[in-house]
């Protein structure tokens, strides 16, 4: 089963895990949450990722509505983990339910804790990173981190026209995106009074507050599972 293998150090500010874990998927063709890869649900790997991380003091999970049932037949956070975790219904997109994660742990614990943003669909990532992410973040900035862009990149226009853009200044962002609350909650907000417009990650709510952004370097292993071959990928990666 999934055991964990971090513990709270005493005396340290509040960590949250915020997990969306809601999504449709639609390009993988599948709900994700409890797709399953080498017979454990990717959310279980992901929970697992994120209890072996002793900075994390509570964790915050979004599932789709057609998911709570599952969850509490096989709730996903390890028995043995004393930490506390909660489940929400998602909302209609991602920010959305990002949202809800972060209005539940605000009724619970305040204002004053580190929003620790991590994909459902990144059950690879590293604790090391993750807690040196968090670190860069509690020195009172935002932390991310990302891959370089190895690609060139092309931006499509209006039909058969394309600009080259400049990859020495595109960066791939990854998750975990650590974000101090009271940052998190303006960004939300102001997110909500303009319509709840199109965002692809949460950094993105922040980008127009001022908010300093500091991305360390990511982990190619730190996969989305996005599409069918992405879990061959991942195999493919650790054979090389």
């Amino acid at each position: 089963g999934l055991r964990p293998c971090g513990s709270r150090h005493p005396g340290m500010r509040e960590c949250v895990a915020l997990v969306p874990a809601a999504g449709m998927g639609t390009r993988m063709g599948t709900r994700k949450a409890y797709l399953t890869y080498q017979g454990k649900p990717l959310l279980g790997l992901t929970l697992q990722a994120l209890s072996c991380v002793p900075e994390i003091t509570r964790v915050v999970v979004a599932l789709h509505h057609d998911d709570m049932m599952l969850w509490k037949e096989n709730p996903l956070w390890p028995d043995s983990d004393p930490r506390p975790c909660k489940v929400v219904t998602g909302g209609a997109t991602r920010a959305h339910s990002v949202r809800e994660m972060f209005l539940a742990a605000n009724s619970d614990i305040g204002s004053d804790f580190l929003a620790v943003i991590h994909d459902a669909a990144r059950p690879f990532a590293n604790g090391k990173l993750i807690s040196k992410i968090i670190s860069k973040a509690k020195e009172g900035v935002a932390a991310s981190c990302a891959l370089d862009v190895v690609d060139t990149i092309k931006e499509v226009q209006e039909e058969g026209k394309v600009r080259t853009l400049d990859r020495r200044k595109l960066k791939a962002v990854q998750t975990p995106q650590v974000i101090h609350a009271r940052d998190f909650h303006r960004g939300l907000e102001q997110w909500k009074s303009s319509g709840c417009p199109s965002v692809t990650d949460d950094l993105q709510l922040i980008e127009g507050l001022g908010v300093k952004v500091i991305l360390l370097p990511g982990d190619p292993m730190n996969i989305k599972v996005t599409y069918p071959h992405d879990l061959h990928r991942k195999n493919t990666l650790e054979i090389s």
